[in-house]
Parts: structure tokens; sequence; C-alpha cells
């Protein structure tokens, strides 16, 4: 019989282990685990004594070859989603010369200064007023986006600042 250190109940336990046992489990299991649903923290393991040597294997089971997800990138990584084809497509618009031509010319247009809060230079953004998204959802290829005009007009675009892009953009998506 062993005493537990957190309930000081009497247990028994058939475990060969079990004189390394701190506590019943009963007492730090589920929802009596001060770390119970938060991430980051094994929940089942937590209070058991290890050996160094026991510390050292399970490490070395998740490091360079012997991971299992060791090389996996991409599809051949088990958690991959799929990537989406607009993403690649923005992301191929947004490094274009034409998306950085236009950004500079909205820079320019409002004398690098944020149109929301006024603060001059500092981390700007280029915003368009009628949505990419908008602008683009019904166009499939990236050529389709390169050649449409609003995309690529000035006057669709604003300068603001990195704060007050998000808060327009949280703004806009609340509204639906």
């Amino acid at each position: 019989m062993y005493k537990c250190s957190k309930c000081e109940k009497e247990f028994d336990s058939r475990f060969k282990y079990a004189a390394h046992m701190r506590h019943c489990g009963v007492s730090s299991s589920g929802k009596n685990n001060p770390h119970y649903g938060k991430k980051g923290h094994n929940q089942y393991t937590y209070g058991a004594v290890m050996s160094e040597r026991t510390k050292k294997k399970i490490g070395a089971m998740s490091k360079g070859k012997n991971n299992h997800w060791f090389g996996k990138f991409g599809d051949k990584h088990p958690t991959w989603k799929g990537e989406s084809g607009r993403s690649k497509i923005k992301q191929r618009v947004v490094n274009s010369n034409e998306y950085k031509n236009w950004r500079s010319k909205v820079f320019e247009r409002d004398k690098w200064t944020c149109k929301e809060c006024n603060i001059k230079s500092g981390n700007l953004e280029a915003h368009h007023i009628i949505p990419y998204a908008y602008i683009t959802r019904a166009m499939i290829t990236f050529k389709e986006i390169m050649h449409c005009d609003l995309l690529w007009d000035i006057d669709n675009g604003l300068t603001l600042c990195k704060r007050c892009h998000k808060k327009i953009h949280k703004m806009i998506y609340s509204l639906g």
C-alpha cells in the first residue's frame, strides 16, 4: 500500500514502478489535473517520475530521422490540408512588379502618411478600398487577375499604417 501525496488516501498498485508514484492518480486526473485542457501539457503523464535514461529515450524518439514526420513537407506531411489555389495566386500577385508599382504610387500620392491616423512613414501598407477578394472573386487565373484594371487603379488604393489597416479589415468583415 502507498500513500497519495495529494489526497492523503492509501492506494494499491499492481504496476512495478508503483514505489516511484507520488499520488494515486485520481487526485490529479481529468479536471483535477492542474494542466487539464492546457495546450502543450500531457495530462496523462503529469506527475509521473521518470529516470534520466527514460527522458533521454523519449527525447531521442522525436528528434531528427527518428521522428516519424522527419522530411515530410507539404502534401507528404500527415496534417496536410491541401493548398488553396487562390492563396497561391494572391501570393504571386503581391510579389509581382505591377503590385509593387501600384503600392508605391499609392504611397507617393498619399505622401507616405496613414490616411486614418496621419502617422508619417513607419509600417505602412496599401489598402484596396474595393477589396481584392471582391474584385477577383469571379476570376480564376493569374492572367485574368493581372489584366484587371480596377486592381491597379490608384484611386482604389489607400495608405494605412498596419494598426489602422487591421482595424479597417475587422470593421469590414464584421459587417459581413
